[in-house]
């Protein structure tokens, strides 16, 4: 949490609040607090300031900030980074440029048909159609890749931020081997470089990854277990990262 949040915090009751105090819940000189209450107020923050009194926060901006975002946002891993545009000529296209450049995601999962890796970009894909379920925090989409169908289920809990379950339905239309890889993708890079340093594994029937972002060395920490129904013929491989 920025200073800015920090600040907003400590202003959230509506009343005054010194100079003084908010010196020391924010751990910084009154002077600091000057430039972090007029930089708010560039924001679009409306702060009275009294003199021997203190400061109070009047009102708020209509459009949405970074500021006031992060001023009511819990989460610490999930749902965590932010990004605020003026304006996007897409962002569908923004949301596919930050996958392409690894934006952090807990589940990954990736088919192979007689050894052939299958994408909804190959030219030979049939279909593919994707619907977001807002009122159940369910992402639900479906591939017809030609020799397979994928159907899934990608759920986030509202109860819970931190807890997904992805439900995956693979309909083989021809005869052939399919390989399923799932797991936790831990090899994750954003524009800067990687994001996740200082990584440890743990196998078996329960997938554990652990690291730290190297952007504010926050630690996380992604576990999945996978269970599978199956009436095809069936082997399973475990790698060294899921």
């Amino acid at each position: 949490m920025g200073l800015k949040e920090k600040a907003l915090e400590v202003l959230g009751s509506g009343e005054t609040v010194s100079g003084a105090q908010l010196a020391r819940e924010l751990g910084v000189s009154r002077n600091a607090v000057w430039k972090v209450m007029n930089q708010l107020r560039q924001s679009g923050y409306e702060i009275d300031a009294v003199t021997n009194r203190g400061y109070r926060l009047l009102s708020s901006p209509v459009l949405l900030s970074e500021t006031e975002i992060r001023r009511w946002l819990t989460t610490k891993q999930i749902g965590y980074e932010l990004e605020i545009h003026d304006q996007l000529d897409s962002t569908n296209n923004r949301a596919k440029a930050r996958a392409s450049a690894g934006a952090p995601h807990g589940l990954t999962v990736r088919l192979a048909f007689d050894g052939k890796d299958l994408t909804p970009e190959d030219p030979e894909t049939v279909r593919h159609e994707k619907e977001l379920d807002y009122g159940y925090g369910i992402f639900r989409r479906e591939t017809d890749f030609g020799p397979v169908c994928l159907r899934s289920e990608r759920f986030v809990s509202m109860a819970d931020c931190h807890l997904m379950a992805d439900r995956l339905e693979a309909e083989i239309l021809r005869d052939g081997t399919l390989e399923i890889r799932a797991g936790i993708d831990a090899e994750i890079w954003d524009i800067n470089g990687p994001h996740l340093y200082g990584f440890r594994y743990q196998t078996g029937e329960v997938l554990r990854c652990e690291g730290v972002t190297g952007e504010k060395q926050i630690s996380v920490v992604t576990v999945q277990s996978i269970h599978a129904e199956t009436d095809a013929a069936e082997t399973f491989t475990e790698g060294e990262n899921g």
